[in-house]
């Protein structure tokens, strides 16, 4: 198999994450700790479930924030003909749509695909030649039992914190009939619960690799 490289990339939160994070103290639905890094990631990856209605009865479910990780999606995708990007929650996947949409031929790969439309989603990523290119954004509970071997770039917007789902999702592009090098770009905002997440799985990586007496 090819090479694997991992890289980081930093982001700093905009002025209007700063406020949506200060803001949570204030939140009468946010009661335990859990409740607030779910908010907080959430709001780190650019989209906040708010379930209110306002006074001409208008509800609104998500609340969007300006991110230094979106735009950077974006621009990956501008400057890659073929990548999939991989997020934590349908929400971001949905808001990296509404960009990247704009840009290539893109795909959402989660849980609501239905079944007879999954391969050729599959097969229309791994063959595309267009100058263009194309663009899969998978849910990571999703990155199980399929072949993205024609595609040799993947981004991690937000992570999970099941080690089993991020290994499987790492081998979706890592396997046979792969021809090129692959690259893993992380994107992490420090100081913040998104890079305790990463640190997390970081972690248990270590202690997968010491189990097993085995190298990366």
């Amino acid at each position: 198999l090819p090479e694997q490289i991992h890289r980081e990339e930093f982001f700093d939160l905009t002025e209007s994450q700063v406020k949506g994070i200060k803001d949570l103290d204030k939140d009468p639905t946010t009661t335990t700790p859990i409740v607030y890094y779910t908010k907080q990631l959430q709001i780190i990856n650019g989209t906040l479930k708010k379930d209110t209605v306002s006074s001409s009865g208008e509800r609104t479910l998500w609340e969007k924030y300006d991110c230094e990780k979106l735009e950077r999606a974006v621009e990956l995708a501008k400057t890659n003909k073929k990548l999939v990007i991989v997020a934590r929650h349908n929400a971001e996947l949905h808001l990296l749509y509404e960009h990247i949409s704009k840009i290539k031929q893109t795909y959402i790969f989660n849980g609501d695909t239905k079944e007879e439309d999954r391969q050729q989603i599959l097969d229309t990523v791994n063959n595309d030649t267009s100058d263009v290119g194309t663009c899969l954004l998978l849910q990571s509970d999703c990155g199980v039992g399929f072949n993205l071997q024609g595609v040799s770039l993947m981004v991690w917007y937000s992570h999970t914190w099941d080690f089993i789902k991020y290994t499987q999702c790492l081998g979706r592009t890592h396997r046979i009939g792969q021809k090129n090098t692959c690259v893993y770009i992380h994107m992490i905002v420090p100081g913040t619960i998104d890079e305790d997440v990463w640190k997390c799985l970081q972690r248990k990586e270590s202690f997968d690799l010491a189990l097993y007496e085995r190298d990366k």
